[in-house]
């Protein structure tokens, strides 16, 4: 019965050690949202739920967790069990319910996809955290981004917080893909280890595994199997998930420049690097002229373009060239960029 729950209490001792250290980003005074990147198993979205059952416990502050769709927030329902035992969950709707503790709310679960059907009745006044964890998709998966998700994105969180300035939100997400709706609308340039724009109080981070969790990991059996491959580059070393391959290579010296492409805020330049060879180079900017065309901008297709660029003689020498793999590349995130184009066109 609810009233034999003993007090609420952690199962298991936060391991800082091995893990991510959720404590030290509400330490960040000026920071409000975070975006935090890296690979699976390092203790991201383990050490938000230990902060938000310590926030309730200490302050009685609630959280709201979210998933983009709604067959991802019902797998949420047990996602607290191994950290606290007698949690419960109570449905509030189609694709939202609240998290109980002896039958009193101590957070909400919520679906992006019924954001808009959330109760203006539903009591938020006491959300001190946000979450939306599994943000970033891998490219080519079966599960996509919405439209105008970044708008629904905020429409939820000003449903939340209202006028209130006493919440951090975060944004969780694997190291699968170098480009995804956030980083496109904010401009977020490409980093190594953390991006901050204070204007914004937005801090970015690529959490990296911890040296003392790297030493138990190479132990294991996946460790063994992975070395030498990709994934082991991504799930250990935290390089983004390359799901595409191509040769890295030097740009000729009489190398011709023939077209740029755009997307989400990054360019590729196209030179014809010998007689039956392209040289793609990859440039963190957006580099606009007479020989550039805009493909995609905050995740939306400039269908205009693509189709333009579809007639063009252009687009059949980069198609014979690169399903030929006579194109050599800058580096990686001309590989990865050049793979996304393509699939796009």
């Amino acid at each position: 019965k609810e009233k034999d729950i003993p007090p609420m209490r952690l199962k298991i001792q936060p391991d800082y050690t091995r893990f991510v250290n959720i404590n030290r980003y509400f330490s960040m005074d000026n920071m409000n949202v975070f975006i935090l990147t890296g690979g699976r198993g390092i203790g991201k979205t383990t050490g938000l739920n230990i902060h938000c059952l310590q926030e309730y416990m200490n302050k009685g502050n609630e959280f709201v967790y979210i998933r983009r769709y709604k067959t991802e927030i019902i797998k949420a329902k047990t996602m607290l069990d191994p950290l606290c035992d007698h949690i419960t969950c109570k449905g509030t709707g189609s694709g939202t319910f609240e998290y109980q503790y002896g039958g009193v709310r101590i957070g909400y679960g919520i679906a992006l996809t019924a954001s808009l059907s959330v109760k203006s009745g539903m009591d938020f006044s006491k959300v001190t955290t946000i979450v939306f964890d599994e943000y970033i998709l891998p490219p080519g998966g079966n599960i996509r981004y919405l439209k105008n998700e970044i708008t629904m994105i905020f429409e939820l969180i000003s449903t939340i917080v209202r006028a209130r300035t006493n919440y951090k939100i975060f944004f969780l997400g694997n190291n699968v893909d170098m480009f995804n709706p956030l980083f496109a609308y904010f401009n977020v340039p490409f980093f190594k280890y953390s991006y901050t724009d204070k204007e914004r109080g937005l801090y970015c981070e690529m959490a990296k595994t911890k040296q003392e969790l790297y030493v138990e990991e190479q132990k294991t059996p996946l460790y063994k199997l992975t070395q030498g491959t990709e994934y082991a580059k991504y799930h250990y070393e935290n390089e983004v998930l390359r799901t595409a391959t191509g040769t890295i290579g030097e740009k000729d010296r009489n190398a011709k420049l023939m077209f740029r492409l755009i997307y989400e805020g990054t360019t590729l330049n196209i030179y014809r690097n010998k007689v039956d060879e392209l040289y793609v180079e990859f440039r963190d900017k957006v580099i606009s002229d007479d020989i550039s065309l805009e493909l995609m901008k905050n995740n939306r297709p400039n269908y205009y373009n693509i189709t333009l660029f579809r007639n063009h003689a252009y687009k059949g020498i980069l198609d014979i060239c690169y399903y030929a793999k006579r194109v050599v590349y800058n580096n990686d995130k001309a590989i990865q960029l050049l793979d996304y184009i393509m699939d796009l066109i």
